[in-house]
């Protein structure tokens, strides 16, 4: 299905527009937690700086402010790994609630 059709169906339809504005609900309150989360576990490694920012962000992407040193790329690398994860379960979710739109 085209892009802009999507948009239009769910948009217009009630009960695809509740179901977009519940997931999308969780999905924002999701990104608030694995934030926190993240923040928590830099200062847990008592990795050096002010990671305030990381919570302070709005939006899906965010700054983290992370240095190109092997220790911390590699945890980068497991984050991703986890964020990929998440989206998976999200989408599978998805699939098994709704079908295909």
């Amino acid at each position: 299905m085209h892009g802009a059709l999507l948009v239009h169906k769910v948009l217009s339809s009630p009960a695809y527009y509740q179901r977009w504005a519940d997931e999308l609900s969780v999905v924002s309150k999701r990104i608030i937690e694995v934030r926190s989360l993240l923040k928590a576990k830099l200062l847990d490694l008592k990795t050096p700086g002010n990671w305030d920012h990381i919570v302070n962000q709005i939006g899906m992407f965010s700054y983290t402010g992370l240095s190109g040193n092997v220790k911390k790329l590699n945890f980068r690398k497991n984050l991703w790994n986890s964020y990929q994860q998440i989206s998976h379960l999200f989408i599978e979710k998805w699939k098994n609630q709704f079908g295909k739109l």
